[in-house]
């Protein structure tokens, strides 16, 4: 289905609607606005900052290694042979 054009496709009702008497009490006016959006601006400038200034987030998934440990109860970097710690290259 194809809206006519010019035509709102987005409806608002109760307190959302274009005449509602309660309106102005549910709508920010336009100075809060304009004050939300520069302490918006604010904390993203901040945010912004504290990327670099934090630590690395943490992977969302773990690593081979740690996998096949946790399902096979072997630790893939430890040598079986002298048990020291395994190099691995890319």
């Amino acid at each position: 289905m194809i809206p006519p054009p010019r035509f709102n496709i987005i409806r608002f009702h109760g307190v959302l609607a274009p005449n509602a008497k309660l309106r102005s009490e549910v709508v920010p006016h336009k100075e809060c606005r304009r004050l939300a959006e520069q302490s918006a601006a604010e904390l993203a400038d901040a945010e912004q900052t504290a990327l670099f200034v934090a630590d690395p987030p943490k992977p969302k998934r773990n690593p081979w290694a740690w996998l096949i440990k946790k399902v096979f109860l072997v630790d893939v970097n430890v040598c079986p042979d002298c048990g020291g710690k395994m190099k691995w290259f890319r």
